[in-house]
Order: C-alpha cells, then sequence, then structure tokens
C-alpha cells in the first residue's frame, strides 16, 4: 500500500538496519525523496516513533517550514492524536509496502556518514532560521529509551564535547538532564525545545548579550 499527498502517490518504505550503522550515531530517522516519491524510515525503532516519523516526513512534503518547526508540531501532534486515541492501529503498517533494498541501505548508511561529516550552515531565510541561528544552548536532555543507564548518558555528552557539572545530570523517570548555562544568562521568552538526533533534545535560547 502506499499513501497520496497532494495528488501524489508516495511509497512508505522501511529499512531492516539501524540507519548509519548499530554503532553510529542516526543522522535521520526518515527521508523522503521527492523525484522518486518515496518515503524511508528506520525500521529498527520502536513502531510508536516509526509513526511519529512518518507524520514528520508527511508535513515536509506539504510545507516549507525549517527542520526544527516540523519536528515542534509533528511531536505534538502525534502526542496528541495518541493520547486521545486518534489512531487505530499502526498507520505504518497500514501504509509501508515493502522493505529497502541492500543497495539502497547503503546509500542511506553513506548519506548519513557525509551529514554527520558536513560542518552544519544554517541557512539565513526566515525569521525562525534567524532566531535559531543566534541561540545557544541551556540544557541537554538525553531519553531513557535510548541511554538507559547514566553512564551511557555521560559517555554520549563526553563524546560530543558538552560539559558534565558537578553534581550532573538531573535525573527524571524518562530522561537525564545535562545544563550547559544558566537560565538567567538567556533572554526572558527565547527558550524553545530542539531535536537532535535519535534520543537527544536541546533546550535552546537566546543569550542576553546578543
Amino acid at each position: 500500500m502506499s499513501i497520496m499527498v497532494k495528488g501524489q502517490k508516495f511509497s512508505v518504505r522501511l529499512t531492516r538496519e539501524r540507519i548509519g550503522g548499530e554503532d553510529g550515531i542516526r543522522s535521520f530517522l526518515g527521508v523522503t525523496e521527492e523525484g522518486a516519491n518515496t518515503v524511508v524510515i528506520d525500521g529498527t525503532m520502536p513502531k510508536t516513533r516509526q509513526e511519529e516519523v512518518l507524520l514528520h516526513e508527511l508535513i515536509h512534503l506539504c510545507t516549507d517550514l525549517p527542520e526544527f518547526a516540523i519536528t515542534a508540531i509533528s511531536t505534538n501532534l502525534y502526542g496528541i492524536m495518541r493520547e486521545n486515541g486518534l489512531l487505530v492501529g499502526n498507520i505504518v503498517t497500514k501504509v509501508a509496502d515493502g522493505r529497502v533494498s541492500k543497495a539502497e541501505m547503503n546509500r542511506l548508511n553513506h548519506e548519513s556518514e557525509a551529514m554527520l561529516s558536513a560542518p552544519m550552515i544554517l541557512p539565513m531565510r526566515t525569521t525562525e532560521e534567524k532566531f535559531q541561528a543566534r541561540t545557544d544552548i541551556q540544557t541537554l536532555i538525553l531519553s531513557k529509551e535510548r541511554f538507559d543507564t547514566k553512564a551511557k548518558a555521560n559517555a554520549w555528552i563526553k563524546e560530543h564535547d558538552f560539559k558534565i557539572k558537578p553534581g550532573a545530570p538531573d535525573e527524571t523517570e524518562e530522561s537525564w538532564r545535562y545544563r550547559q548555562r544558566e537560565p538567567g544568562e538567556f533572554q526572558p521568552g527565547s527558550f524553545r525545545t530542539i531535536t537532535l538526533t535519535d534520543g537527544v533534545k536541546a533546550v535552546i535560547g537566546r543569550p542576553k548579550a546578543d
């Protein structure tokens, strides 16, 4: 089966292995190739995450909003739909029409590696993108779904050259939180939460000196 978006039929396909390799960091969980009318989703993720990523990719097809805005919309909209019983069965299972080939998987892994090694350049086209370019990370939030122990969370933080302050992390039922800067260093009302990679979110804000 496939899914119709703006009069076009898109094939939804799942991978058999983790994009980026089992030991690598996922640089993306799903990707849409409009020229081929194909949506590819990491099939190793939990079903609920696959549904959320599918919704994310479908929103991409409908709008030119920046990535962090689409992430906020898809995450919150999916939560509303799921928590209010608006999802009947698994939507990915209903629309998926196959698995990607080994050759396609190799190409995805190559693109994943290229994305991770490329310098981050933010296009300065919209007010939202300009806002994000002038922000800094206040707190990192690592999900316990991916990092089930503090040691694993600490290892990720150290590997990516972030700070582990004395007494860190703050632990909640669902996450480990690593404060990088004090809230008072940021302009009031400028905080937003964005997704950096699978299982890692960041609270960002505009520093007062900006």
